[in-house]
């Protein structure tokens, strides 16, 4: 019970939310690339990506002076369903996807990674 709470939790925020699902989609994002697309300072993103990782949602690797994350191999796979089926039936997530999507390809194109 307390591992349910504590992933309805993570997932229970916006930003959060939307975090996983990037990372879901995307596969591995650096913390500079999560803060610029939730518009976020990297300190505060790295706030959130802790708690997605306290709930076991997402891993962390340390990479020189950045930090890249990426969906936790452990995840349940009815979880995953269950989360992707979701936002799939959700009309704003839609949007929300072109629009991570378009940010990825500028950040990416401006920092030279693609």
């Amino acid at each position: 019970m307390e591992s349910a709470l504590c992933i309805m939790k993570a997932l229970g925020e916006a930003h959060r939310l939307k975090a996983f699902l990037t990372l879901l989609s995307e596969g591995e994002l650096c913390v500079c690339e999560l803060a610029e697309l939730l518009e976020l300072s990297a300190a505060t993103t790295s706030r959130h990506m802790s708690l997605l990782g306290a709930a076991g949602l997402i891993a962390s690797e340390k990479r020189g002076k950045w930090v890249y994350y990426s969906p936790s191999p452990h995840i349940s796979t009815a979880l995953l369903q269950w989360v992707t089926e979701s936002a799939e039936n959700s009309a704003s997530m839609g949007g929300e996807r072109e629009r991570i999507r378009e940010k990825l390809r500028c950040c990416r194109n401006m920092s030279g990674t693609l």
